[in-house]
């Protein structure tokens, strides 16, 4: 009797990574979120492939129900003339059309959703935030809700590996913060692998 073919390509399905970080007018879900950016990288190496930053207008924000905290704004006064630009700063894009433009950014990268893990700094603040605004638009979350990692988890395993990694950039810009995360995350795992 011969052994069954499996024909449902489960042993081609790849997984692809993608670092997502948010800047906020709050911390929870249904936060305004300000800006959004994510990087794809390859998690044996490090290397930082596809990437995607759009600002956001924050009226556009408020329209579909999204919330700001007194205390986020306050904290926010107090950042660098540079990280504030991320949130009172030009070119920003309607909620709808920057969701929109990062779930074609994810299908980009790999058409079967399935196959995406979507990381944040946790993934109770970016992937959550960021799909209640999906939520909030009645869009799709373009992600499974099994797709998603936490790099604190995964970096305080070694915390001294994200303590010795050089920030590069403006902090709270997200597509800095994203390649920053990118690089002590690979590292981390990295030195995962020889143990």
């Amino acid at each position: 009797m011969s052994t069954p073919v499996l024909s449902n390509n489960f042993h081609e399905h790849k997984e692809r990574h993608i670092m997502l970080d948010l800047e906020t007018l709050g911390v929870t879900p249904g936060s305004v979120i300000c800006s959004l950016a994510a990087v794809e990288f390859d998690i044996q190496t490090g290397q930082t492939l596809k990437t995607f930053y759009e600002r956001i207008g924050i009226q556009s924000c408020l329209d579909s129900g999204l919330t700001v905290t007194g205390d986020t704004l306050t904290w926010w006064m107090q950042q660098s003339r540079a990280a504030r630009v991320e949130v009172y700063g030009d070119n920003r894009k309607p909620l709808r059309d920057v969701l929109n433009g990062f779930s074609n950014f994810l299908q980009s990268i790999d058409g079967d959703r399935r196959n995406l893990r979507i990381y944040g700094n946790s993934s109770d603040f970016d992937c959550s935030i960021l799909a209640s605004a999906y939520q909030a638009m009645k869009l799709p979350i373009p992600w499974m809700f099994y797709g998603t990692r936490c790099v604190r988890t995964i970096s305080s395993l070694f915390p001294e590996i994200k303590k010795s990694t050089k920030f590069e950039g403006t902090l709270h810009n997200p597509l800095d913060d994203c390649l920053h995360q990118v690089k002590y995350l690979c590292a981390t795992i990295k030195k995962l692998q020889t143990i």
